[in-house]
């Protein structure tokens, strides 16, 4: 009986650790993550922030979180969405999944994150 609950309690806390990240049906991402994808072609970076403070050099798009339904691209592309510190991107990359998008990603600290790892935002 020990074996068994041991067994379990394994299996939940690498289950856990495994999908951390996809939780809420989206990705978090990391800056070093976002500088892999933002330079390929079939990613969409979209700045959610409102009001606008900037973007990430690279943004496809600007769509204020609390209006993300109006976002017109394919359910299956690659979308990383952001805004100033992760709160409103959440919102919106929450959305896009219940919406039925299936590749969404959300940069964890937003552009305060970038700027703080070095990098400048384009106005």
């Amino acid at each position: 009986m020990k074996r068994v609950i041991l067994v379990g309690i394994l299996l939940f806390i690498v289950g856990y650790f495994f999908n951390a990240n996809r939780s809420f049906g989206y990705q978090n991402l990391n800056i070093e993550d976002l500088k892999d994808m933002v330079d390929d072609p079939a990613v969409y970076l979209v700045n959610v922030h409102i009001p606008y403070a900037g973007d990430i050099p690279g943004t496809d798009k600007s769509v204020p979180y609390n209006q993300i339904d109006s976002l017109d691209l394919p359910k299956n592309a690659k979308i990383v969405v952001y805004c100033r510190s992760g709160s409103m991107s959440e919102e919106a990359a929450t959305r896009l999944v219940e919406l039925g998008y299936t590749h969404i990603y959300n940069l964890q600290g937003g552009m305060t994150a970038w700027k703080a790892a070095g990098n400048e935002l384009t106005v």
